[in-house]
């Protein structure tokens, strides 16, 4: 798959919205002396997790639609190897938590599994949940088209109301968990269960972005699209309507309220923030010379890699009381540049390291179409 830059771009700025947001709930921060701006920040901060939800689906769909076609199977291994990646990448986390923080050996040994909470390691949870079921959406999709993400979309929140039943039966001992999947209990936001909705919008997006050789498919896609977006619009309209916009952005920005309660409104803004985001990166893009994202660009490759250095430096550099936002953002840029420091670190050793395949190949010499004849320009006798 060729790369899509301004994609790496995205990625880049969703997962340094990731680590601002991670860095105001690590360090305790007085909105009151900070007023508005702060109130600002944590509204652009929040479109954080749905963006790479999006972006999954994103990805999902550009590196393995295609060839999911001809061999289903080889596919779904890369997928799963994926999701291990990433639980690899969640037990680091849990790991430093428990050398970081007061968490015991028995909390850290439950979250490993999925049964006990965890700071900083949201994200990779959901994403070991849902790219084994992206290969669910993947089989959906090759046998109905795009309608079926759509149809996905739909079915999660038409399912949305029988959660209240499952969590009557659902086993005491396995809260945490079901609080994970289903949102259970209105701690836990974005469940998997309803993140479900955004990964099949984001292989929407990647199906437009890679469907252009067939003109009746994308035409498809872009109406499917177009009638996701527009119920997004309809949903946060209506809301705004009648509570008004100070209330939407107010329970947008209150974690305990949208967020943890799995509301539609929350799944929605984030859905609409994306594709701004998305437009915004595409048209800056376009009109900013390519040397000025060379950073950008080796980082953005390497997201998941950044997100974990961010989380990582933000156990090891415990927080504070940040009372003043020139700090605010003095600190965000030290966790954002030790991240891409890392990362770029990381990628270098990767590239630099000749793999076992390019150790075994040498360069041939040189055909010459037309060879010259030796003595031709020789000094000619007599």
């Amino acid at each position: 798959m060729n790369r899509v830059l301004y994609l790496d771009r995205f990625r880049f700025l969703v997962v340094t919205l990731a680590i601002t947001a991670h860095v105001l709930s690590t360090y305790e921060v007085r909105e009151t002396e900070l007023s508005d701006s702060v109130r600002y920040l944590y509204f652009l901060t929040r479109t954080a997790t749905p963006s790479l939800l999006v972006l999954l689906g994103i990805m999902v769909q550009l590196v393995y639609a295609r060839p999911f076609t001809s061999d289903a199977r080889n596919v779904a291994k890369r997928i799963l190897y994926r999701s291990l990646q990433c639980y690899l990448a969640f037990l680091v986390i849990v790991i430093l938590n428990f050398l970081m923080t007061d968490q015991d050996a028995a909390h850290t040994l439950y979250a490993s599994a999925f049964l006990a909470r965890v700071s900083n390691g949201t994200i990779f949870q959901l994403y070991v949940l849902l790219l084994p079921i992206t290969i669910a959406l993947l089989w959906a999709q090759r046998a109905w088209g795009p309608s079926s993400l759509a149809a996905a979309i739909v079915l999660v929140w038409l399912a949305d109301p029988l959660l209240s039943t499952v969590a009557e039966v659902w086993p005491a001992r396995l809260a945490e968990l079901g609080e994970i999947l289903f949102g259970h209990g209105g701690h836990w936001g974005p469940s998997a269960f309803h993140g479900i909705s955004l990964v099949a919008a984001g292989m929407l997006i990647g199906a437009v972005f890679s469907g252009r050789d067939n003109l009746h498919k994308l035409k498809v896609e872009l109406l499917t699209l177009c009638g996701v977006t527009l119920l997004a619009l309809v949903i946060v309209g209506s809301y705004i309507l009648q509570e008004g916009a100070h209330s939407f952005a107010g329970s947008i920005v209150h974690f305990g309220l949208f967020r943890s309660n799995n509301e539609i409104e929350y799944y929605a803004y984030g859905w609409i923030a994306v594709l701004v985001l998305l437009g915004g990166t595409k048209i800056v893009s376009s009109y900013v010379p390519e040397r000025y994202f060379y950073l950008v660009d080796r980082i953005g490759a390497y997201t998941l890699t950044y997100f974990l250095f961010g989380e990582i430096f933000m156990l090891i550099f415990p927080g504070g009381v940040i009372s003043q936002f020139p700090l605010l953002v003095l600190i965000v840029l030290g966790y954002v540049g030790l991240a891409g420091c890392a990362t770029l670190v990381v990628r270098h050793v990767r590239e630099g390291r000749p793999s076992r395949h390019e150790n075994l190949k040498r360069p041939e010499p040189p055909v010459r179409s037309n060879p010259v004849p030796r003595n031709q320009f020789s000094k000619r006798s007599g």
